[in-house]
């Protein structure tokens, strides 16, 4: 059914207020956080498209994930724009705009309701916990994956309505293509099996039941077993970064899993106090949640979780749209823990298009019952009114990486991470004597943090206080000996420093003994 006129003028409002909110984002600059790895110090990326750079893409585990179509996406934007971040980031909002219009359509091609699906759409555009995904250009494997998670849906759904295996063979691919952007994709059968459910209703159709929706769905099911293969077992780099269980036990996983998903559920509610990052713990050894906030956090979803259950005749619509949400964050939401983060903004832009049909879907409900079906309009507009200072607000944050990790230490506790992080960003902008104050802090949480001492050894020399160069940089040092792969990865770059140190100190003997060291390890 095409669209009446009002309707496209409708979607086209919709697109051009998130163009307008977000086009600040132009004058944004990169961050410290991420973006040097993915844009600013990759040489190959800097390239722009490039043999080289295509082929590394499909082999490299750098930032410790897979996603040979990400590094190709950075690499064209380098091609056509440099290095302009605004170029760069009007690029991820093209994509979220793509996005934003095929929400609608997928939701639209199914249930042919235009102002549900057009509400939806509207939140997902303008939620401002789906800013860090568009605002941050090193997130481009959010909006790009998305891209293809959606095509997959629209082309998996033409295919049921049409029985034509074409269809299915462009879902394939799509669904191919999303996972060369971001592995996160491995939970989309999961999701497609819930469009069956509700609104395909095909499970009321006598001829497939659940086991033959899942048997068609085998070739998406074994592509979400490999890519998982390639994410958490065979790159080094994630290997790595993932905690034991030694540091993180199953019921620290499992409390902040609990307390993770009820921060999503509130976040969407009541945006508020949202940051780049969250951390797991303030000394990476126990979980520091107060126990009281696991026990609500497991009683409201176990308790949203029973009244779905028990209404999901009358009101499918709830049940999809909670397991989507629980189901697509499982891959990220701890209990398999990468990283040192507790949850991310980043990880809600898949997984709240399901409270978002649930929130739509139930409050037009809501209003039919009490016989105000209108008001439902003049509700999510009045919400929509609402989100939208505080996601042109939460852009701002993102306009510099100072600007960004003092927001996000301001509305944190103990974050010992973003106060390096912060150290890091006011070093890169030469102000020396406030990173200096920064990186005694983080030193404070982490007192052996090798990355950290040599860095604040560095800007100490460069400030002429030698005395304190050599004393953060020999402590560097002792704490390299009690690991051999600390050894190996910061003995050498150490010693240059101290060498240095001791060179513009005037310390002419114990440079040539540092000296010594260096040619020792040089010549092994």
């Amino acid at each position: 059914m095409p669209l009446q006129r009002k309707q496209k003028i409708a979607l086209f409002l919709l697109c051009l207020v998130t163009f307008l909110i977000y086009f600040q984002i132009y004058y944004h600059e990169f961050t410290a956080f991420d973006d040097p790895g993915y844009i600013t110090n990759n040489q190959l990326v800097k390239k722009g498209i490039s043999i080289n750079g295509i082929l590394w893409s499909f082999v490299s585990t750098q930032q410790s994930n897979w996603h040979p179509l990400t590094w190709i996406s950075l690499m064209c934007d380098v091609q056509l724009f440099g290095m302009h971040p605004g170029a760069h980031h009007l690029m991820n909002l093209a994509f979220h705009i793509a996005n934003t219009l095929l929400v609608f359509s997928v939701l639209h091609l199914i249930t042919k309701n235009f102002w549900k699906c057009f509400f939806v759409a509207a939140l997902f555009a303008l939620h401002p916990m789906h800013v860090e995904s568009v605002a941050w250009a090193c997130e481009r494997k959010d909006v790009l994956s998305t891209l293809f998670w959606l095509l997959t849906t629209r082309y998996y759904i033409l295919y049921t309505q049409n029985n034509n295996p074409l269809l299915r063979q462009h879902s394939l691919t799509c669904f191919i293509l999303g996972l060369l952007a971001k592995p996160m994709l491995v939970t989309l059968p999961f999701t497609l099996i819930l469009l069956d459910y509700w609104p395909l209703n095909r499970l009321q159709n006598h001829k497939l039941r659940l086991p033959a929706l899942v048997k068609e769905k085998i070739p998406f099911i074994l592509l979400s077993f490999v890519f998982s293969v390639i994410a958490i077992g065979i790159q080094p780099g994630a290997r790595s970064t993932m905690a034991p269980l030694s540091k993180l036990g199953i019921l620290d996983r499992i409390s902040n899993t609990l307390f993770a998903y009820g921060q999503y559920i509130y976040k969407m509610l009541i945006p508020k106090d949202m940051c780049i990052f969250y951390p797991l713990t303030a000394g990476y050894k126990n979980l520091e949640l107060e126990s009281w906030k696991v026990v609500v956090s497991g009683f409201v979803i176990t308790f949203i979780s029973y009244i779905i259950w028990q209404t999901k005749e009358r009101f499918p619509y709830l049940l999809m749209g909670w397991l989507w949400f629980l189901g697509t964050l499982i891959p990220v939401i701890g209990l398999v823990q990468v990283g040192m983060q507790s949850m991310a903004d980043r990880y809600s832009y898949i997984s709240y298009m399901g409270l978002f049909v649930m929130l739509v879907w139930g409050l037009w409900d809501m209003m039919k019952h009490c016989n105000l079906k209108k008001m439902a309009h003049i509700v999510i507009s009045v919400y929509l009114l609402i989100l939208i200072p505080i996601t042109w607000v939460q852009i701002g944050y993102w306009k510099d990486s100072v600007t960004v990790i003092e927001h996000a230490y301001d509305v944190t506790e103990d974050n010992y991470r973003l106060q390096e992080s912060l150290a890091f960003a006011y070093h890169h902008q030469k102000q020396y004597h406030t990173a200096i104050s920064h990186f005694e802090r983080a030193l404070a949480f982490r007192p052996k943090s090798i990355d950290v001492l040599n860095k604040i050894s560095e800007t100490h020399i460069i400030v002429a206080e030698y005395d304190k160069a050599i004393y953060y940089l020999t402590g560097a040092l002792r704490f390299t000996q009690q690991s051999p792969e600390l050894k190996k990865h910061y003995e050498k770059r150490l010693l240059i420093n101290l060498l240095e140190a001791f060179e513009r100190s005037n310390k002419h003997k114990e440079a040539d003994e540092i000296q010594k060291q260096i040619s020792l390890i040089e010549s092994k």
